[in-house]
């Protein structure tokens, strides 16, 4: 049986986005994952529904590790919990938008494979 979970691409990708993020200070952009996404995609293979599924894993994951970041530095900033009730649907947006362009990345870095593969 094939293995679907990746988990040495997913580790990288989630360090290629954290990387991204902890560099550049922009929190909301949607570009690490996009790139982390095609990654992984890459690395696991030409099969786009196991590119997808490691694509939405790091969508998950990272897109938690970057919200709990965020949540820490919000609170530290505003020294209180009454600002984090407001953002916590924007944050659920962020990780939903995160996941997506996770899983997108990753159904595209599979087809790119297959593409380097067959030629």
């Amino acid at each position: 049986m094939k293995e679907t979970i990746k988990w040495k691409p997913l580790i990288i990708g989630i360090g290629i986005a954290l990387i991204y993020y902890f560099i550049s200070g922009d929190a909301l952009s949607v570009l690490p994952f996009l790139l982390a996404g095609i990654a992984v995609g890459y690395m696991v293979g030409i099969d786009i529904k196991i590119g997808a599924i490691n694509g939405a894993l790091l969508g998950a994951i990272g897109g938690l590790i970057v919200i709990l970041a965020l949540t820490i530095m919000v609170y530290l900033q505003t020294g209180g919990l009454q600002i984090l009730g407001y953002l916590v649907n924007q944050f659920v947006i962020y990780l939903i938008i995160d996941i997506v362009m996770a899983v997108i990345g990753g159904v595209i870095g599979s087809l790119v494979r297959a593409e380097v593969e067959k030629s």
